[in-house]
This record gives C-alpha cells, sequence and structure tokens, in this order.
C-alpha cells in the first residue's frame, strides 16, 4: 500500500510541469507587454526614442547628400539662401518623420495637430495675431531701454527688394520647421505620457535651450 502511495506518476508530474511553465511563460508575455504597451496602445516614451531615431538618422543622411552629392557649400550665418536652405531641409525632414510614425500608429497628420484642410483657419489667424504682438512687444521693450534703434536702410533698389523676398521666405520656413520640431508629433506623444501641460513647459524650455547659444 505504501509503495503504491509514494510512487510517483509521470503523467501527473508532466502536466503541472506543463502547467508552471505556461504561467510563467503567460506572466513573462505579460510583463513584457506592460512594458511596451498601455491601454491606450504603445507607450509614448517608446515611440518618443523611435521618432528620434529616425529624425536623427535622416539628419546624418540629409547631410551626407548635401555634402557629398550636392557639394552645396556652407554659408554664412543669417544668410537668407542658407536660412532657406537649411530650414527646407529640416521641414522635409522632421514631415517624413511624422509621417513614418503615423504609418506605424495608424493615426493621421490632424492627430499630431496638423490641420491638413483648415491650415489657415482660424486657430492659424489667432496665433498669427498673438506671434506679430509678442514679437512687437519684445522689439518694443528692447527699443525703450536702448538696445535697438533704427538709423536707416544699409541697402536700397534691387538689393533691398531680393534680400525683401529671400526673407519673406524664409521666416515662415523658419516657424513651421521649428513649431513641427517642437510641436506636433513630440507635444501630441509627450502630452499621452505625462499631460498636455507639464509637456508644453517641457518642450518650450528645450526650445529656449537649442536657441541659447545660437543668441549667444
Amino acid at each position: 500500500m505504501v509503495e503504491n502511495i509514494t510512487k510517483p506518476r509521470a503523467g501527473s508530474d508532466s502536466a503541472f510541469i506543463g502547467t508552471i511553465s505556461g504561467a510563467t511563460q503567460q506572466k513573462g508575455a505579460k510583463t513584457i507587454r506592460q512594458i511596451f504597451f498601455n491601454s491606450r496602445g504603445f507607450r509614448a516614451g517608446w515611440r518618443l526614442v523611435i521618432f528620434i531615431g529616425i529624425y536623427l538618422s535622416l539628419g546624418f543622411l540629409a547631410d551626407w547628400i548635401v555634402s557629398k552629392i550636392l557639394h552645396l557649400q556652407q554659408r554664412p550665418s543669417l544668410d537668407p539662401v542658407g536660412t532657406i536652405s537649411d530650414e527646407l531641409q529640416t521641414l522635409i525632414q522632421v514631415l517624413v518623420c511624422i509621417w513614418i510614425m503615423a504609418r506605424i500608429e495608424r493615426r493621421h497628420f490632424l492627430d499630431y495637430g496638423i490641420p491638413v484642410r483648415n491650415a489657415f483657419g482660424r486657430d492659424f489667424r489667432v496665433g498669427l495675431v498673438w506671434g506679430m504682438a509678442s514679437t512687437a512687444l519684445l522689439v518694443g521693450l528692447i527699443a525703450t531701454f536702448g538696445g535697438y534703434r533704427i538709423l536707416g536702410l544699409a541697402i536700397h533698389g534691387s538689393a533691398l527688394r531680393y534680400f525683401f523676398v529671400l526673407w519673406i521666405i524664409a521666416n515662415p520656413l523658419i516657424g513651421f520647421s521649428d513649431e513641427l520640431q517642437f510641436r506636433a508629433y513630440l507635444l501630441a506623444t509627450l502630452a499621452d505620457g505625462i499631460g498636455f501641460w507639464l509637456a508644453a513647459v517641457l518642450l518650450s524650455t528645450g526650445f529656449g535651450t537649442a536657441l541659447f547659444p545660437e543668441a549667444a
């Protein structure tokens, strides 16, 4: 009787081990899934890592094409032609990144705050007024405290018209490029992870920090 009770049963042991193994695999798969996914899908942090990786890779590729294939020379600082070239390259680069991420996430540009159909609607006009007002206020304060004066025009005639047209083209490109880099996908995705206002503050701080060396 004792021998029958204590004798191991191979079938029961195999089933027990199989149950433990299956439970362990399920727990491991669940843990891995929780690392990469939450209730809203792919976690915001990983999406940002992919976006930044694609952006940097495209930047290296674009720089290589410009220097090795197109053989474009570096232009002086604040040169309008150089500014147009650099900002257009950055704009295309970030748009391609957003397009790739939209395909990965199965979303539309509108989900990242980019209104494709009504791009120049009410929000654009309100932003235009705020932008002009804040810039005018800033320049006015600088002038008030003696940091800015208009003494006359340094160029005239065809040169004035030439640079006027170039800067009319360059300035919107600067605005679109900067906004798409530090708003759009980055803001929408970071806000999904930590909330809108904290994401807005962090990105605004990052934007100011990135521009500080140029201002200095």
